[in-house]
């Protein structure tokens, strides 16, 4: 059967909350499409997938697939789902990623924010330790690490965020 993967978003304008579906749906006849399965990803839910294909990676061998997940109910929280689609058409979760939310160092901060790293810029910042804690401060606000894509290689995931990359056994995933 022919079958395309959506990714459906809705507004409630009573509310004012959004959410976030997966949906198959049977095109063998494109004037009357049947909606086979629906995975609901989240109220106050998004993802870059919804503007940018790039972000949805798939793993064609597997039927497994990921997208990135920004859920802001009821705090932010950003992930790298990973989904599976059946030989039915039936969609599963098979677990996500969610990266450190730690701290930064000064020169992390540096490096994230594109401040130079170069030893006269840490040297100034050394004898200047007020401008140092301004920008920490600064960096702070960056501190949540967005996930941004994924990558599969054989069995392993690789999670791309704003700030690191993290490798993952598909088997493992929580």
């Amino acid at each position: 059967s022919e079958r395309l993967l959506t990714l459906a978003q809705r507004y409630d304008s009573l509310t004012g909350s959004a959410s976030l579906a997966l949906q198959v749906l049977d095109v063998q006849d494109p004037a009357a499409p049947k909606l086979v399965d629906e995975l609901a990803l989240g109220s106050n839910a998004y993802s870059d997938a919804t503007y940018d294909a790039r972000a949805l990676s798939i793993h064609a061998d597997e039927r497994t697939f990921a997208l990135p997940l920004q859920n802001y109910d009821p705090v932010n929280t950003s992930s790298l789902e990973v989904l599976q689609l059946s030989d039915s058409g039936e969609l599963s979760r098979l677990g996500s990623v969610v990266h450190d939310q730690g701290e930064r160092n000064l020169l992390e901060c540096l490096i994230y924010i594109g401040y130079p790293t170069d030893p006269e810029t840490l040297e100034m910042l050394a004898e200047n330790p007020d401008l140092a804690a301004s920008l920490l401060r600064d960096c702070s606000y960056y501190r949540f690490e967005t996930l941004r894509r994924g990558l599969f290689r054989g069995e392993e995931l690789f999670a791309v965020g704003s700030a690191q990359v993290t490798g993952h056994a598909l088997d493992a995933l929580a």
